[in-house]
């Protein structure tokens, strides 16, 4: 596959370059005649992604891959972290969390593969089976702390993302989820001691590779029990660590497929230079460089040349690669005619499985229907406020008296008794995947407890861990596992008003806070 390529020729098949890098460099017609790179990052229009943010003018949209392709020397591996079908839904990952069926598992991780074959896409740099252990990192992919809930469920995933024909990746190495830094920013930490990380995301990232999965990423996190020391005089971040890249994933671990970066252009890893920062996470046994600059090959091809990276690791990592290449090769992607329904059937089943009544013991569920009904919103920003607005216009809708408030402003129970006043119910809304900070949806959260609790009922559309965390103590709490969109509303009020059962129940222990 790589034999009558020149040595910098393979280095540039490790290279995953964005749309960025191909507008500085003149659009991809005259990116390819000069850069032979084996990858390209795929920033679908139809989301916000963060590559097409980054991007001036994102070069995206459904001609994007064939172009790439067509002026590629070499057969491309096209990944992207998300890429819905256009007027597409938003399948719930809590959603399909919430219930207890393998099945239902693997036919969301089939689905992404329907979305990625929609798109002619090979590699999905999903999913994130990182673990919330402390509450400090509210990630709202994180949908367990059960390290044996998280591997029985993404193991269903990747072998229904890769059931497709789409490689899968597990992600983010050696994990998130135990501090309060996001390594988007600075470097990330991860807090265990060796054995307990052996015990959760170890035992996770094992189960991942016996269910077939055949990438993974690394990130920018610190893993100071296994090792604090820099490297080369690079922060100690997996990224930049040979020893949690080679020693501890691809030796103790066994893991025998690619090993990705994360965004090579994060603040958690970034230190003045960023193509000499990927030639370093090569060196440290990463095998393909996401967001790599193309100068990072001629790094790479000096530092061979002088011996300070060994052929054999370059070796390592185009026999990796060709593992995914052949995989690639080996399944052709189809994509039903009918795709954008299949995915839509089974996200609106997605919204139906989360819903979870945590508790009700005030009786303010079902909703009657002379219920006068007040919806307090709590968002972090308008848009998030909008979307509780038409969740409030559809009880509307279904013929209940309701009234929309935007935030709850105060802290003294006068001014609360007053605004509640008339109301038979007060449903609180939540909307705010994030930790609380110093916001308008900071201080509802404060006043909502002031609010009296024989008519309250608190309504999380948000992360689940922030039922417990913030909300410990009210009576009548439902966590929806989903999204808050009009789709998803729709499957939350038939709960609320007693048309459907609350069948969901999310996969949080806090077995690591007691």
């Amino acid at each position: 596959m790589f034999e009558n390529m020149t040595l910098k020729e393979k280095i540039y098949q490790t290279i995953v370059v964005d749309n960025h890098t191909m507008k500085i460099h003149g659009g991809p017609e005259k990116f390819f005649e000069k850069y032979p790179v084996g990858g390209v990052y795929f920033a679908n229009y139809y989301v916000q992604d963060l590559g097409a943010l980054m991007a001036e003018e994102a070069l995206s949209g459904e001609d994007f891959i064939k172009k790439c392709r067509a002026y590629s020397k070499v057969p491309l591996l096209v990944c992207a972290d998300d890429a819905q079908i256009k007027n597409g839904p938003n399948m719930s990952l809590g959603g399909t969390a919430a219930c207890e069926d393998e099945n239902v598992y693997f036919k969301y991780g089939e689905m992404r593969g329907i979305e990625m074959n929609y798109h002619d896409i090979d590699w999905i740099l999903a999913p994130c089976i990182d673990l919330n252990l402390t509450r400090h990192d509210h990630t709202s992919l994180m949908v367990t702390d059960d390290e044996k809930f998280c591997a029985k469920f993404f193991s269903q995933i990747v072998k229904g993302i890769q059931s497709r024909g789409v490689i899968a990746t597990a992600k983010h190495f050696p994990g998130q989820g135990t501090y309060n830094v996001n390594f988007h920013y600075a470097p990330g930490r991860n807090t265990l001691d060796f054995d307990t990380w052996m015990k959760t995301y170890g035992y996770t990232y094992k189960e991942m590779f016996k269910a077939g999965c055949m990438s993974v990423m690394t990130s920018h996190i610190v893993f100071p029990d296994f090792c604090y020391e820099s490297e080369d005089g690079y922060p100690p971040i997996c990224t930049f660590s040979k020893k949690m890249t080679i020693d501890l994933l691809k030796g103790t671990l066994g893991f025998e497929g690619a090993v990705v970066t994360d965004a090579l252009t994060m603040g958690g890893m970034s230190c003045g230079n960023t193509a000499r920062e990927s030639a370093q996470s090569f060196k440290c046994g990463a095998d393909l460089l996401l967001w790599a600059p193309v100068e990072t090959a001629d790094i790479i091809e000096e530092m061979i040349l002088s011996g300070e990276i060994p052929m054999s690791r370059l070796d390592d990592a185009l026999m990796r690669i060709a593992k995914l290449r052949e995989f690639v090769n080996a399944n052709k992607k189809e994509t039903p005619e009918n795709a954008g329904e299949i995915v839509d059937a089974f996200a609106k089943k997605t919204y139906d499985l989360g819903p979870e009544l945590l508790k009700n013991r005030n009786g303010a569920l079902p909703l009657k229907k002379n219920d006068k009904i007040l919806v307090i919103g709590n968002g972090f920003n308008q848009g998030q406020l909008d979307a509780v607005k038409d969740f409030s216009d559809i009880l509307s809708e279904r013929g209940y008296d309701v009234t929309f408030r935007e935030y709850l402003l105060t802290c003294y129970q006068d001014e609360i008794n007053e605004i509640i006043d008339g109301y038979d119910k007060v449903l609180i809304v939540l909307n705010h995947p994030m930790p609380v900070i110093e916001t308008n949806y900071s201080s509802t959260t404060w006043a909502s407890h002031l609010v009296d609790k024989s008519r309250k009922i608190i309504l999380n559309f948000s992360n689940p861990f922030l039922a417990e965390d913030f909300y410990p103590d009210e009576p009548c709490v439902v966590n929806t596992n989903v999204k808050l969109s009009k789709a998803s509303a729709e499957a939350v009020v038939d709960k609320l008003i007693g048309n459907k059962e609350f069948t969901g129940k999310a996969h949080i222990t806090m077995k690591y806070l007691r």
